[in-house]
C-alpha cells in the first residue's frame, strides 16, 4: 500500500480504499450521498452508504482475472445474463456485476 493524505482522494466517486487510523483493516469507499443518484451533501461513505472519516487512501487494484469465472470473461451476448429488479446485469455462475 502506498497511504496518501485523504485530502489528495479524488471527490469524483471513484471507490478508493480508505483507512482511519483507529481500524484495524481498510474499507473501499467513494465521496457520495448516502445514495448513489440522490441529491444531498456528499461526504466519504462506505460501499453500504454507511459515513466514514478516513485520514488516508490508496488506489483499488484491479481484480485478478484469473478469478473470474468463465461465462463472465468469455460472454458473448447480455442475453446468457439475468437482470435484478433494478435493471442491473449479473453473470448467472458468479453474481458479478456486469452492466448497468
Amino acid at each position: 500500500m502506498n497511504w496518501k493524505p485523504i485530502n489528495t482522494a479524488p471527490k469524483d466517486g471513484t471507490r478508493i480504499i480508505v483507512c482511519h487510523w483507529k481500524h484495524y483493516s481498510p474499507i473501499t469507499a467513494s465521496w457520495r450521498t448516502y445514495h448513489p443518484n440522490a441529491e444531498g451533501k456528499a461526504q466519504w461513505r462506505d460501499d453500504s452508504g454507511i459515513k466514514t472519516v478516513p485520514t488516508h487512501w490508496d488506489i483499488l487494484p484491479e481484480e485478478p482475472m484469473q478469478d473470474k469465472c468463465k461465462k463472465c470473461k468469455n460472454i458473448l451476448s447480455f442475453e446468457e445474463m439475468k437482470y435484478s429488479e433494478n435493471n442491473l446485469i449479473y453473470c448467472e455462475e458468479c453474481a458479478e456485476l456486469l452492466a448497468k
